[in-house]
């Protein structure tokens, strides 16, 4: 047997692997990017305590979200690092998530065990105080 069979059976085994491995762990493959920084950053916002001023929980229920929907939707959001504020002491992440018919702008501060809804842009107007 030369060096070319070899190499395709041994290339045929490991696709088979792999196509057995995503088969039988397809529930587990958000564990393979769960390591990623914009990953860390939306886990710790979902498991902290969360709090926001009665403006932007208008303009959630504007968007027809709540916090519980909102923990939920964040799970596809993308966090922005480039205008972020990470060196700080109490850290702010600029956040954008896809709702629907736009893509909404927020941002949380994260303290210790809380979450903090600081900011919150979006093209819709709502009538808020």
């Amino acid at each position: 047997m030369n060096f070319r069979q070899r190499l395709s059976r041994f290339l045929i085994g490991v696709l088979i692997g792999v196509v057995l491995s995503g088969f039988f762990f397809k529930d587990k493959l958000g564990l393979l990017t769960s390591w990623l920084p914009g990953n860390r950053v939306i886990d710790r916002i979902q498991m902290s305590y969360w709090m926001m001023s009665e403006h932007e929980a208008c303009l959630l229920a504007c968007h027809e979200l709540d916090a519980a929907s909102l923990k939920i939707a964040l799970e596809e959001a993308k966090v922005d690092f480039g205008s972020s504020r990470t060196k700080e002491p109490i850290k702010e992440y600029a956040v954008s998530l896809y709702h629907e018919p736009e893509v909404l702008d927020m941002r949380f501060s994260l303290n210790d065990s809380t979450a903090s809804l600081v900011q919150f842009n979006s093209p819709k107007h709502c009538d808020c105080p």
